[in-house]
């Protein structure tokens, strides 16, 4: 008993000491963890799971899919970071898995961003072996789940939209199976940019149930648990002349549907909720420009509508008119603007393309533009319209008088369209290069110079009214569902082939009541007589041209004006 309690005597004040010169390293390291987390300043009171990484190389791994016109979206594991030098680090290791990357130049040029052929959107990504010693320097382990990205132009609300959140919610609905909620609680966006000027920064909230990340605010090499990188470009209607002269992207990727997804979670984000108008009441829209490329005669063109609505739908139609200037609205303010408007009208701008973005179903947009400007080298919106099933309808109106275009200044600044820093021979080309053609990528004095033109419009957008009017009194044609439309093939195919010659029978697709024109719906049929000889035709009435023959087998299948269904095969009996 008494050596026992020698021994608490000494250890006691021993424990002691130790403790208390340890203690300001613990202190500090606790102080770290709350200062530079990510989590730290979060709407959550949850903590960032960093942890003390153990003296082990974890070794990389990164699955990776086609998904951006030949660009890849990626998922990793065990992604090293390093933030004096601004680097990832992957660890390759006979332990590694590396699925859809072949090669090392594959793994220089994966996309943190949506803009294809631009160097600046390149994930900056080192590989190491398990043996550098630079992974050594790396005491720490995020286990956040993270998603890179790198805005193209933040400061613009139509690129924050257009390259930015669009891409962001079609990989979220295939990150989480469509439940982009859980996809914005569960993993940290995390920006690769150092843009300073975060004015829309309310615009990417919608997709971050916590705090927007920075990585510039991580201190020291860390190890990332789980990293996502690449936006899919099935939404991307755009290019912006990076390799090839701006214009629409031509479109093979995702239905409409998504962009309508997009727009209701935004809504619902938002809490806005739209009632139903009352009868022969049309709400209408004129986007008001207040600093450049402004309407001249805003009262005019205010006019010009309400008397198309009226010589349309008569003179007791309700119309409630709003001139909306975007500029130093909120998101919600803008969203719930275009999302009830039956008809909206404005000078090209960011703007006109979130009026498309967030138009109701079956609304009506007037997009102008100025003199020299040709719509479709420069409008996100038109390329938007053309989407097969496009649940809005768009026309577009250029001034085409000269006498109604009031250019910048000269002396304003250049990327306003002032031209002070040309020649005198460049500024007369500027001016005389009409129309504007499509451009490269960037800053074109001429393409700014006509682009940032103020108009007095003239009657004749009257045209361009009546022509969206009649659109929005008609209704949408189809919807985009019909676009996945095709016969199926025909069933129960019989043939009976005798001496005196041959019939066939069959029913009908076995989803003929799905298609939109089913009194268009013909049968093709190939056939192949005894001989071998080849018969076509496309019309049942027609096969009273090789009736009489003796048919070996036959080929039928289902069409309607657009396209035809699988064959049907059958040898004749």
């Amino acid at each position: 008993m008494q050596f026992v309690t020698s021994l608490f005597i000494f250890l006691v004040p021993t424990l002691s000491l130790i403790f208390l010169q340890y203690l300001p390293q613990i202190l500090s390291r606790l102080l770290y963890n709350s200062s530079s987390s990510p989590a730290a300043a979060r709407k959550s009171s949850s903590t960032l799971d960093l942890l003390r990484s153990s003296s082990t190389v974890s070794p990389s791994s990164v699955w990776c899919c086609e998904c951006n016109r030949g660009q890849r979206c990626c998922d990793f594991r065990n992604l090293y970071f390093f933030p004096q030098e601004r680097t990832f680090g992957f660890v390759l290791t006979d332990a590694s898995a590396v699925h859809g990357l072949t090669s090392a130049e594959d793994m220089q040029r994966l996309l943190v961003g949506s803009v294809v052929n631009h160097t600046q959107f390149f994930l900056p990504l080192v590989v190491f072996t398990d043996l550098d010693p630079v992974l050594k320097t790396v005491k720490t382990i995020l286990r956040e789940k993270l998603f890179l990205l790198k805005r193209f132009k933040p400061d613009n609300v139509m690129h924050a939209v257009h390259d930015d959140l669009l891409p962001l919610f079609s990989r979220f609905e295939t990150l989480c199976s469509r439940d982009v909620e859980t996809c914005s609680k569960t993993i940290l966006l995390t920006l690769l940019d150092n843009n300073l000027q975060d004015v829309n920064s309310a615009w990417y909230s919608l997709l971050s149930a916590q705090r927007i990340f920075k990585l510039s605010e991580l201190k020291e090499p860390v190890l990332i648990s789980e990293v996502y990188t690449g936006l899919p470009g099935s939404t991307v209607v755009f290019q912006y002349g990076f390799g090839q002269p701006q214009g629409a992207v031509s479109q093979a990727g995702n239905s409409v549907g998504i962009y309508q997804r997009f727009s209701q979670f935004v809504k619902n984000r938002l809490k806005i909720k739209h009632e139903q108008q009352e009868p022969d009441t049309f709400k209408v829209v004129l986007i008001s420009r207040k600093e450049t490329r402004k309407i001249l005669n805003e009262e005019e063109v205010s006019n010009f509508v309400i008397s198309s609505f009226q010589n349309t739908f008569g003179f007791s139609t309700n119309i409630d008119l709003q001139l909306f200037d975007p500029s130093g609205e909120s998101v919600h303010e803008m969203v719930d603007t275009f999302g009830k408007a039956d008809f909206i009208i404005g000078m090209h701008g960011a703007a006109t393309f979130l009026a498309g973005v967030f138009s109701r179903p079956n609304a009506s947009i007037v997009e102008m533009f100025p003199f020299g400007i040709n719509p479709t080298a420069v409008s996100p919106l038109q390329a938007l319209s053309e989407i097969k099933g496009a649940w809005f309808s768009y026309v577009s109106w250029e001034n085409k008088d000269l006498r109604a275009s009031v250019p910048p200044s000269e002396e304003a600044p250049r990327l306003l369209g002032g031209l002070a820093h040309l020649s005198e021979e460049e500024r007369k080309f500027a001016k005389k290069l009409i129309p504007v053609p499509a451009v490269y990528c960037c800053h074109n004095a001429t393409y700014l110079y006509r682009m940032f033109q103020d108009t007095i419009v003239g009657p004749s957008v009257q045209y361009s009214i009546l022509k969206a009017i009649e659109f929005l009194r008609r209704g949408r044609a189809e919807s985009w569902t019909h676009t996945f439309l095709v016969p199926s093939g025909v069933r129960d195919l019989v043939c009976l082939s005798e001496a005196e010659g041959t019939k066939m029978f069959w029913k009908a697709p076995l989803n003929v009541h799905s298609m939109r024109r089913k009194e268009f719906l013909k049968f093709e049929i190939s056939a192949r007589s005894v001989v071998g000889d080849l018969y076509e035709v496309t019309e049942t009435k027609l096969f009273s041209e090789f009736e009489d023959q003796v048919i070996r087998e036959a080929w039928v299948r289902a069409c309607t004006l657009d396209t035809c269904g699988k064959d049907a095969y059958v040898l004749c009996k």
